[in-house]
């Protein structure tokens, strides 16, 4: 009887679960149109230039050297912006609220645009510990990390479209 019981419980579970169009998604994958690509470094950092190859790459982006010979990716992050939330004062811990926003567009070799100038924003939510400074440098920089990963596969996510 509980066998049967936890079986209609599972199969009832399968079919609320496929029934609202809930599917894993693999890794994303750039599309072909976009193939051959030339990233423009701009004012990309080092780091940021190496996550952005990096995450193309995955995404199955085939990098050129050549300008020449590419469709041009044009890549920007906006400045790091910071707002308190919230702060108590008997803990010393702030809520902050760090935002970053994402700037793409992309040309072929002759100028014409395959994607329009597009803008994709993020926020993350951390708090910081007033009574240890020294530690929020260290997650201010992992928090900014993780928006620019997700900033980017965000951007692999629409450009696969």
């Amino acid at each position: 009887m509980q066998k049967s019981a936890l079986f209609v419980t599972a199969l009832a579970l399968i079919l609320v679960v496929s029934s609202c169009g809930f599917h894993l998604r693999g890794p994303a994958r750039i599309s072909d149109q976009f193939n051959p690509l030339y990233v423009e470094p701009g004012q990309l950092g080092t780091k940021e230039l190496g996550l952005l190859n990096s995450t193309l790459i995955r995404a199955g982006a085939r990098l050129s050297d050549s300008a020449d010979s590419a469709n041009h990716l044009a890549v920007s992050f906006s400045p790091l912006q910071k707002r308190n939330l919230a702060q108590s004062s008997p803990t010393g811990v702030q809520l902050v609220q760090l935002s970053m926003q994402l700037d793409y567009q992309v040309r072929t070799v002759t100028g014409e645009w395959l994607v329009e100038s597009r803008q994709i924003s993020q926020n993350a939510e951390i708090e910081l510990d007033n009574n240890n400074v020294l530690s929020h440098q260290k997650l201010v920089q992992s928090a900014v990390q993780n928006l620019q990963q997700n900033l980017l596969r965000n951007m692999i996510f629409q450009l696969k479209q």
